[in-house]
C-alpha cells in the first residue's frame, strides 16, 4: 500500500510539473500568434488558458515572482537535505505547510521534522538562542569567507554557552547554572 501510495504522489508531483510546463507552452503559442493582429481574447479561450494568466506571464517571463523564487528555495533546501542529512528536514513556516511542500518530502522519502502550528513552547530555547545570535553576532559582522562564518559561529557558541550572563539564570552562563543546579 505504502509503495502504491509514494507512486501515486510522485505520479502527482510529475503531473504538476507537466501542467505548469504545459501551460507555459500555451501562453507562447498564444504570444506567437498574437504578433499576426489576432484577439489575445480569443486566443487565450482556444489555448484554453485565461487572459490575465497570459498578461502575468508575459510581465514575470524575465524576472520570477516572489512565490516561485521561494518555491525555488524549497527545492533547493529539500534536495540539500536529502543529500546531507539522509532524509529528515527541520523547518517552521507557512510555507512549510503546503501541499507541494509535504509531495516534495515524500517524493524524496523525506521526514519533515516541525512542531504543529502555533505551538512555539517546544522551540522557545532555540528561538531565544538563534535571536541572540542574529542580533549579537550576524547582523553586526560581515563575512569574507564561509570559513569566517564557521569561525564566528563557533566563537558565539563558546561565548554564548560559557560567558554570557542571562538574567533568568540568575546572571550566570548557562554552563555556570548547570553546574550549580547538579
Amino acid at each position: 500500500m505504502k509503495a502504491w501510495l509514494a507512486r501515486r504522489e510522485t505520479w502527482e508531483i510529475k503531473r504538476f510539473e507537466q501542467r505548469q510546463a504545459d501551460k507555459i507552452a500555451q501562453y507562447a503559442v498564444v504570444e506567437q500568434l498574437s504578433v499576426n493582429g489576432d484577439s489575445i481574447s480569443m486566443l487565450c479561450e482556444i489555448a484554453h488558458v485565461s487572459r490575465s494568466g497570459f498578461y502575468k506571464w508575459q510581465r514575470r517571463r524575465g524576472t520570477s515572482s516572489s512565490k516561485q523564487l521561494e518555491d525555488q528555495f524549497l527545492k533547493e533546501k529539500i534536495l540539500e537535505g536529502h543529500q546531507r542529512l539522509r532524509g529528515i528536514l527541520g523547518y517552521q513556516g507557512y510555507q512549510y505547510t503546503s501541499r507541494h511542500f509535504s509531495k516534495l518530502l515524500k517524493y524524496y522519502k523525506m521526514k519533515a521534522s516541525m512542531s504543529r502550528k502555533g505551538n512555539c513552547l517546544d522551540n522557545a530555547c532555540i528561538e531565544s538562542f538563534f535571536g541572540h545570535f542574529k542580533s549579537e553576532c550576524l547582523y553586526i559582522q560581515s563575512f569574507e569567507s564561509e570559513e569566517a562564518l564557521k569561525t564566528a559561529i563557533d566563537e558565539y557558541i563558546r561565548f554564548y554557552n560559557y560567558e554570557r550572563f542571562q538574567a533568568k539564570l540568575n546572571n550566570l552562563s548557562p554552563v555556570e547554572y548547570r553546574t550549580k543546579v547538579a
